[in-house]
């Protein structure tokens, strides 16, 4: 009588995960834009849930917002910069809210959509992020890998009191897989009174 041998059962159920796995990543990744409430604001995750083991950030490395005013004026439209500075990053994506500091659960003003970003929401707060990853380019002043956006926002028609910017992105080393990839989170304050 023979018996059947249950290695090359064994092998062929971890050559079955080991696929299921590999097929899993890029969905992972989410190349399509992150879940709604991953800006590591109050308690929140952050990008780094899902994409990790990138490489270890340079001086130069980091995730900045430029050009806020001084003081928001109601129903004006300001256009912020967020610029994603990364060693070996291939493209990048991002998520940014602006919530009222004092209650930091209810978001301010509305964001104004452009081509490759998307709104989300969740628990009254709103968030604008990528839709798609933005390829990165040399910057030549910093000699970092640069990915960056125009993010526009209109305030609200009344006076929206001190405010807070969180936001989160990913310097990805674009292979579709959520290793490799570094996490880099920005908050500032804005119109303190």
């Amino acid at each position: 009588m023979k018996y059947l041998s249950l290695k090359p059962t064994r092998s062929l159920w971890v050559l079955a995960v080991s696929v299921l796995a590999c097929s899993i990543w890029p969905v992972a990744a989410f190349p399509e834009g992150p879940p709604p409430a991953h800006t590591g604001a109050n308690g929140q995750p952050d990008c780094s849930v899902c994409h990790f083991a990138g490489p270890e950030p340079t001086a130069n490395s980091g995730l900045t917002i430029t050009s806020f005013p001084q003081e928001v004026s109601p129903g004006a439209v300001y256009e912020l910069k967020l610029q994603l500075l990364g060693p070996e990053q291939r493209a990048g994506g991002f998520q940014v809210a602006i919530v009222n500091t004092e209650t930091a659960r209810v978001s301010v003003g509305e964001w104004i959509v452009d081509e490759n970003q998307r709104i989300d929401s969740e628990n009254d707060i709103v968030y604008l992020g990528h839709s798609e990853p933005k390829s990165a380019v040399h910057d030549d002043g910093s000699g970092e890998m640069l990915t960056e956006w125009i993010l526009r926002w209109r305030a609200p028609s009344e006076n929206p009191g001190p405010l807070r910017i969180i936001a989160a992105a990913v310097a990805s080393d674009h292979d579709e897989s959520p290793l490799g990839d570094a996490v880099y989170v920005f908050k500032t304050s804005l119109n303190d009174e």
